[in-house]
């Protein structure tokens, strides 16, 4: 296994490999504190907790395989308790995210037991030049896994394997995805692929949400020539500030705002994303 030369990395990282011997490459990524920031301030039921995680290591994956400069976005939609879930990410790997649950969920929650058959998944990509595009498809699969799998077939018309982890105890999510690329060789590659694959579905749970990238793909491909290129970082990060809701406040009405600081001395914002909470007095937002 070759590694481009770097200072060994924690968690929170995105690597690229590819196989030399093979038309094939992949994505791993780990994350730990972009997590636990994402989910901290909010009480979701554990299910949902766990689809977060899995969404947020999806983004970084299929982030990593564009090549662009603007934002993408993973959103499920749905009838039942769950009404939405989404997470954005940018070609900087800056994540962001939420869910909006109307009724009780149970922690225990399977995937497929929180949509009913009108639900629906998109990819929407929004680059900073030229036009956006989406991607659509039913939520009729047992796994979000086989879900984006299936957007890949659908819509980029690639074979790509995704397995998706998350402990929302260890608040820790991790993903993996392989994904063929040009090749004239096509049967030969279609058996590559599947030995490939083969090999990533021995991965346990426990390997990836607590090795090194590094270690986790010597354990599934130490057979192979693999070339392992350098960690890039993910995080989390909110776009919510000062001179954001200050711009939000003063387009509301002036009686209504003047109102409110009569009643309350302050106004009282809170970031839907974050938690952080925003105090605003009269001084600050100039009326």
């Amino acid at each position: 296994m070759t590694v481009e030369s770097e200072k060994f990395s924690p968690f929170d990282n995105i690597r690229h490999f590819i196989f030399n011997d093979y038309d094939i490459r992949g994505e791993i990524v780990q994350l730990t504190d972009s997590y636990k920031k994402l989910i901290e301030n909010h009480n979701y039921p554990a299910c949902i907790n766990e689809l977060l995680g899995k969404m947020q290591a999806a983004i970084c994956l299929i982030t990593s395989t564009l090549k662009f400069e603007g934002e993408i976005m993973l959103q499920i939609r749905g009838s039942k308790e769950l009404r939405y879930a989404f997470i954005n990410s940018n070609n900087n790997q800056e994540t962001r995210g939420l869910a909006s649950i109307d009724g009780n969920i149970a922690d225990n929650c399977e995937f497929k037991d929180l949509f009913d058959s009108k639900a629906i998944m998109t990819l929407t990509v929004i680059p900073q030049q030229g036009n956006q595009y989406q991607g659509i498809i039913a939520l009729n699969k047992d796994t979000l896994d086989e879900c984006i799998e299936e957007y890949f077939r659908q819509s980029a018309q690639l074979d790509t394997h995704i397995q998706l982890y998350a402990d929302p105890k260890a608040q820790k999510c991790a993903g993996l995805l392989l994904q063929i690329i040009s090749s004239e060789k096509k049967e030969q590659q279609k058996l590559d692929y599947e030995h490939v694959c083969v090999l990533a579905d021995s991965l346990k749970a426990e390997e990836i949400l607590n090795l090194y990238n590094e270690e986790v793909l010597h354990r599934l491909y130490n057979q192979e020539s693999v070339t392992l290129y350098k960690n890039k970082p993910v995080c989390f990060k909110c776009s919510c500030s000062d001179e954001k809701y200050i711009s939000m406040i003063r387009q509301m009405p002036k009686e209504e705002i003047l109102d409110i600081f009569e009643k309350e001395g302050k106004i009282e914002c809170q970031c839907n994303y974050c938690g952080k909470q925003y105090y605003f007095s009269n001084d600050d937002i100039g009326i």
